[in-house]
C-alpha cells in the first residue's frame, strides 16, 4: 500500500541529496569510510532529533547480517557428542581452535594493523625529538624545521585516523564473533536432550547466552593487547636508552616488583571470577522461577520465602564481586602510580649521574612515558579479560560437550547424495518409501543405559494412518513420543527408527507436549509461529480447535496479548488449544500429540476430536496418546477409528490392534449424555458463526493491545540525573565525585 511520504522523510531526503551522503557503508568510497563520512547523515539526523525508529538508520553491511554469521559456526562445531572424551570437556584449546578456523584471517589482518598502528605510535616522539632538536639548533633553516613539524602534524592525525578504524574493525569483529557463537549455543541447546540440560538449569544458560559469550568477545581484543602491549613496551624501553642511557633502567625495576604482583592478582581474581559466576547462576536461576511461578507463590503467601532465597545468592553474588573488584583496584593502582615513579626516579638518577636535562630530552622521554602509561594501565584489565574468558570457555565447552540427541532420522554419510541443508536427500528402499515411523526391536533410556525405560519397541507406521497409544501413568507413553523425535537414546545393539519422505527428505514432525508453551505475543503469533498468515488456513485451525468463542470472549480476539505477561488469563484448555493448533497450522507430515484431549471438556474435545484430529488431520500420520480407549473408537458416526492401537505397561507393548473398533458400551466418550450432545452443538453452532472474523489483523485491536514503551528525545534532563543521586545516596555520591576529582588533579600532578 502507498502512502504519502511524511516531514522526516522529506527531511532526510532532501539532506541526503543535498549533501551527496552515502546511507550504508557497503556503497561507500574507501575515504568516506576512512574518515567515516557515512554517518553523517546519521549523526546530523540524531543531532536535530529525525531518528525515530530504527528504520531512520543506514542499513548494515551484509557482512554484519546476523541472519548469515550465526549459521557459521555449527556447520563447523566438532565438540562433544558420543565420542567426546571427558577430559575435553573443559579443555580450552579446541574451541579456540574452531573460533581460528572461521575467523583466523580476519583476526591475522587485525593483527597487521594493530601492527602498524604500534609503529606509528612508535614514530612519533622520534619525530617529536628532531623536530625539538631543529629548533634548539641555530644552524638549522626554518624549512628543516617545517619539514618535521609537518612530519609530526601528519604524524599525529594517521595515528588518529588509524587508531579510530582499528577501534570500529575490532567492535565489529566482536560482533560477529558474539552472534556466530550465540547462534551456536540456540543450535546445540536444540540438539541437546532434554535430560541432559536439566543438569545445566536455566541460570547457566541464560549465562551462556549473555555474559559467558561477551567475555569470549572480549578475548579478541585482549589477545591484540597482549602481543603489542608488550612490543610497544620493549620499543619504548629501547628509545628511552637511547635518551637516557642506563637511568632508564631504574623505572626497569619497579616493572620487576609489580609483575610478581600482577600475577598475584591475577590468579585470585580468577578465583572470585568463578565465585561469582556460581552464584550468579543460582541467582538468575530463582529469578527465573519467580517470574514463571508469580501467581502459585502469590496465592501460598511465599513473597518472603522467595526474597530471601534470592537475597542470598545476590549477597553472596556481591560479596565475590566486591572481592574481584577490590583486587582490580589494587592490581590498578599498582600499574597507575608506576608512570610517576618511573618518571621521576629516572629523571634524579639521569641527573645524578652528572647529565644536563636538555629539552629535547625531557619532551622525548616524557612521550615515551606516556607511551607506557596506556600499555601499563591497560595490562592488568587484559590479563583479568583473559582469564574470564578462558573461565567462560571451559563453560562453555561443558555445554558443548552434552551429547547431542540421537535423532532417528539421522542418516550416514554414504546415504547421502545431495541437497540443500533444509532438505537432505537419499535413495530411500523400496520398503520404507511408505514408511513414517519405522522401529525394529528397539530400546531406549535417559541417562542410564542398564534402566531402559522402553524395551524391545517393534512399530512400522505408514503415512496417513492414526496410531493411539494407550497406557497407565508411567507405563511409557509420553518417553515413546520423545523416543521418535530424538529425545531418548537407544541402547547400540538396537534398531534406530527411520522416519522417510516419499519424495527423498525428512518428515516434517510437529510434537505438542502435556504440558502447553505459549510464548509472549499474540495468540496470533503463537499459532502463526513465524510463518506467512493464510487467512483461510488460519480459519480453518481456529475452527478445528474450538478456538472461536474463546477468541470471541477475547478483547481483542486474535491480536489479544498471551504469554508471560497476559498468558494468566488463559486456562490450561486455552493453553492446549492454542498449542494444538500451532502444531496444525504448521501443516506437518506427522504429528506426535501427547494426551492433547486432557485438560479440555468433555463437549469440547469431540469437537476437537472430530474437527481436527480425526478432520482436519485426517490425511496425515497421527501418533496420539491418551488413558482411554474411548477416544480412538469408531463408534461416533463421524469417527474413523484408529488404524493401530498400542497398549503399554513398564515400557512394553503388551497389545496391539489393527483397524480398532470398540462397540462396548465404553466406547463413546464418558458422560456423553444428553445434555453434553446439547452442549456440542452449541460449540459446533458458535464455532461455524465465527466465519473469517479472524482472518486479517486488526490495526485498532493490535495498537491497543501493544503497550508502547515511551521514548524520550533530546539531552537528558536534570530531573534524571538528580534521581540516580538519590537512589544511590547523596554521601555515597558526593564522595564518588570529590574522589574523582581528587584523582584527576592528583593524575595531572604526576604528568607533569
Amino acid at each position: 500500500m502507498l502512502t504519502a511520504p511524511n516531514e522526516h522523510d522529506i527531511r532526510s531526503t532532501d539532506f541526503s541529496a543535498a549533501q551527496g551522503y552515502k546511507d550504508t557503508e557497503d556503497q561507500a568510497s574507501w575515504i568516506s569510510r576512512a574518515l567515516f563520512c557515512w554517518m553523517n547523515n546519521t549523526v546530523y539526523s540524531g543531532y536535530y532529533g529525525e531518528l525515530g525508529d530504527v528504520s531512520s538508520l543506514p542499513e548494515i553491511p551484509r557482512r554484519l547480517d546476523s541472519r548469515i554469521l550465526e549459521s557459521r559456526l555449527p556447520h563447523r562445531l566438532n565438540i562433544g557428542g558420543n565420542d567426546c572424551d571427558e577430559t575435553h570437556k573443559t579443555e580450552v584449546w579446541p574451541f579456540i581452535k574452531l573460533l581460528l578456523r572461521v575467523f583466523g584471517r580476519e583476526f591475522m589482518f587485525l593483527a597487521i594493523f594493530k601492527f602498524v598502528l604500534s609503529s606509528v605510535n612508535i614514530i612519533n616522539p622520534i619525530l617529536l625529538n628532531r623536530f625539538i632538536i631543529s629548533l634548539s639548533t641555530a644552524t638549522v633553516s626554518i624549512g628543516t624545521c617545517s619539514a618535521w613539524g609537518c612530519a609530526l602534524i601528519l604524524s599525529t592525525l594517521l595515528d588518529a585516523v588509524l587508531g579510530s578504524n582499528y577501534n570500529y574493525m575490532v567492535s565489529t569483529f566482536e560482533y560477529r564473533i558474539l552472534v556466530s557463537v550465540t547462534g551456536m549455543v540456540y543450535r546445540r541447546i536444540l540438539s541437546v536432550p532434554v535430560a541432559s540440560l536439566n543438569s545445566i538449569g536455566t541460570g547457566s544458560l541464560i549465562n551462556h547466552l549473555t555474559s559467558d559469550s561477551e567475555r569470549i568477545v572480549n578475548l579478541v581484543r585482549s589477545v591484540q593487547e597482549v602481543w603489542a602491549m608488550p612490543l610497544q613496551f620493549i620499543l619504548a624501553i629501547i628509545l628511552l636508552y637511547q635518551q637516557l642511557g642506563v637511568s632508564c633502567f631504574v623505572g626497569v625495576m619497579f616493572l620487576c616488583v609489580l609483575l610478581p604482583m600482577n600475577r598475584l592478582f591475577a590468579s585470585q581474581i580468577g578465583k572470585f571470577s568463578k565465585r561469582l559466576m556460581h552464584f550468579k547462576d543460582i541467582r538468575i536461576k530463582l529469578m527465573s522461577e519467580l517470574l514463571q511461578s508469580m501467581s502459585a507463590i502469590k496465592v501460598s503467601c511465599w513473597e518472603n520465602l522467595m526474597k530471601n532465597r534470592i537475597k542470598r545468592a545476590r549477597t553472596e553474588e556481591l560479596r565475590a564481586l566486591r572481592g574481584q573488584k577490590m583486587l582490580d583496584a589494587c592490581c590498578v593502582f599498582c600499574w597507575a602510580v608506576c608512570p610517576a615513579l618511573l618518571a621521576s626516579s629516572t629523571f634524579a638518577t639521569y641527573a645524578l649521574l652528572g647529565h644536563q636535562l636538555e629539552a629535547s630530552v625531557v619532551f622525548t622521554s616524557l612521550a615515551l612515558f606516556g607511551m607506557l602509561i596506556g600499555p601499563m594501565n591497560a595490562f592488568p584489565w587484559v590479563i583479568n579479560g583473559v582469564i574470564e574468558a578462558v573461565v567462560s570457555i571451559r563453560r562453555l565447552v561443558a555445554l558443548l560437550s552434552l551429547p547431542a540427541g540421537q535423532f532417528p532420522h539421522q542418516l550416514t554419510t554414504d546415504q547421502l547424495q545431495s541437497g540443500g541443508d533444509s532438505c537432505p536427500i537419499f535413495t530411500p528402499s523400496e520398503e520404507s518409501e511408505d514408511l513414517a515411523v519405522d522401529l525394529e526391536n528397539s530400546s531406549f533410556y535417559w541417562s542410564d543405559p542398564e534402566n531402559p525405560v522402553l524395551i524391545d519397541i517393534s512399530l512400522k507406521v505408514k503415512k496417513g494412518q492414526l496410531v493411539g497409544i494407550i497406557g497407565p501413568v508411567g507405563s511409557g507413553k509420553s518417553a515413546l513420543l520423545l523416543a521418535i523425535l530424538g529425545e531418548l537414546r537407544s541402547l547400540p545393539d538396537h534398531s534406530h527408527s527411520t522416519m522417510l519422505h516419499s519424495r527423498g527428505c525428512f518428515l516434517r514432525y510437529a510434537y505438542v507436549s502435556q504440558t502447553p508453551w505459549i510464548c509472549s505475543g499474540t495468540v496470533r503469533d503463537n499459532i502463526v509461529f513465524g510463518l506467512p498468515v493464510d487467512a483461510v488456513r488460519l480459519d480453518q485451525v481456529v475452527e478445528a480447535c474450538a478456538l472461536g468463542p474463546d477468541l470471541a470472549s477475547f478483547p481483542h480476539g486474535l491480536d489479544t496479548n498471551v504469554g508471560e505477561a497476559g498468558g494468566s488469563r488463559l486456562s490450561g484448555g486455552q493453553r492446549a488449544r492454542i498449542a494444538l493448533a500451532r502444531a496444525v497450522y504448521q501443516d506437518a507430515d506427522v504429528y506426535l500429540l501427547d494426551d492433547p484431549l486432557a485438560a479440555l471438556d468433555v463437549h469440547v474435545g469431540r469437537h476437537v476430536r472430530d474437527r481436527c484430529l480425526l478432520g482436519l488431520l485426517s490425511h496425515k500420520t497421527r501418533l496420539i496418546t491418551a488413558h482411554q480407549f474411548a477416544w480412538f473408537s469408531s463408534k461416533d458416526q463421524c469417527s474413523t477409528g484408529a488404524d493401530i492401537m498400542l497398549e503399554l505397561l513398564d515400557g512394553r507393548i503388551v497389545n496391539t490392534f489393527y483397524n480398532f473398533i470398540d462397540s462396548s458400551s465404553e466406547a463413546s466418550p464418558p458422560s456423553s449424555t444428553e445434555d453434553q450432545d446439547v452442549a456440542l452443538l452449541q460449540l459446533k453452532k458458535a464455532c461455524d458463526q465465527t466465519g473469517s472474523w479472524s482472518a486479517a489483523p486488526d490495526s485498532s485491536h493490535s495498537q491497543e493491545a501493544e503497550d508502547w514503551e515511551q521514548l524520550a528525545f533530546g539531552s537528558i534532563k536534570s530531573n534524571v540525573y538528580w534521581t540516580y543521586v538519590k537512589s544511590v545516596g547523596y554521601w555515597l555520591a558526593f564522595a564518588v565525585l570529590f574522589f574523582l576529582v581528587l584523582m584527576q588533579g592528583a593524575w595531572g600532578i604526576c604528568l607533569n
